[in-house]
């Protein structure tokens, strides 16, 4: 591609390249400055199109478009379900969308634009990590638009718990910075997230997302549950919004199941006495109160 060796692309060019070419490319392969338009037949969930990558300096910015001939599955109106698209997109931060348009033919359509600044190997990771925020993106739409639906799994399986329901809820509730921590060297932090106080000031929260229930029989598991918000208080972490060490000011417990009386009363009893009152616990009844109030229309 003549591109890769610093040749301008005219407009017929540019229009003739396809995704599958641009996929192997390293991010620093890619020009400054370039906005390449993609041919249309690259499909994302049914829903978007790729139709451009663009990149300036450091920052890379993928453009989905959708058109209601992508959408004849979808049992509302196309204006709901894209207005719904449109305010789903401001709980992002990396998605952006001003655009509700109507083509020649009087056809409604969107776009929404992914953009990162993050170092991503080559093309393809960085178009893949794109489509899976438009992708997680369709998820919130689907429970806004048609209601919740509580899945067996999120009872005993705490991925799906924590992707489909508490990381959207968090951003639906209008938390910045919201990211999925889970892994090694969390320290209690399966998520952490931000807002601002009234001062103008950042405060820093994390979660600790468990499946089932929390009795007060379970000895063991109390005792690692105070041992995570121990270590959650104690180690700080750096996220998207500073490189500086970040010490949080409240942890949440987050089930799929129930709390006992008897294991909330064990936990903050036990906790040293400078965390009492910066605990918190949510069980799957207050994350569907909560659902109700933030996210289903």
């Amino acid at each position: 591609m003549g591109f890769l060796h610093g040749d301008m692309l005219s407009m017929d060019e540019a229009a003739n390249i396809k995704l599958s070419e641009v996929l192997p490319l390293r991010t620093d392969e890619f020009p400054d400055k370039l906005d390449l338009r993609i041919p249309f037949g690259n499909l994302v969930g049914d829903i978007f199109e790729i139709t451009g990558i663009r990149r300036y300096e450091d920052e890379f910015q993928i453009e989905y478009y959708s058109h209601p001939n992508l959408l004849k599955k979808v049992p509302q109106r196309i204006s709901v379900y894209f207005t719904a698209f449109l305010k789903a997109v401001e709980f992002h931060e990396n998605l952006y969308s001003d655009y509700n348009h109507v083509d020649d033919e009087g056809h409604q359509y969107i776009i929404i634009s992914y953009k990162t600044s993050n170092t991503f190997d080559t093309i393809e990771n960085l178009i893949g990590e794109g489509n899976s925020a438009i992708l997680d993106l369709k998820k919130e739409v689907d429970v806004t638009v048609n209601g919740f639906q509580w899945k067996n799994e999120y009872d005993t399986d705490e991925k799906p718990f924590t992707l489909d329901v508490v990381l959207p809820l968090l951003r639906r509730m209008k938390f910045n910075f919201v990211k999925y921590t889970h892994g090694t060297n969390e320290y209690g932090k399966d998520i952490v997230f931000s807002e601002f106080s009234k001062f103008g000031q950042l405060k820093y929260h994390a979660m600790q997302v468990k499946p089932g229930n929390v009795g007060g029989g379970a000895k063991g598991k109390i005792k690692t549950l105070i041992e995570q918000a121990e270590s959650a208080f104690s180690i700080p972490y750096t996220g998207q919004e500073s490189r500086d060490e970040m010490y949080i000011s409240s942890f949440t417990f987050v089930i799929s199941g129930k709390f006992s009386e008897e294991a909330k009363r064990e936990v903050l009893y036990r906790v040293p006495e400078k965390l009492k009152g910066t605990i918190h616990f949510i069980d799957k009844e207050k994350v569907l109160e909560l659902i109700e109030r933030y996210w289903v229309i």
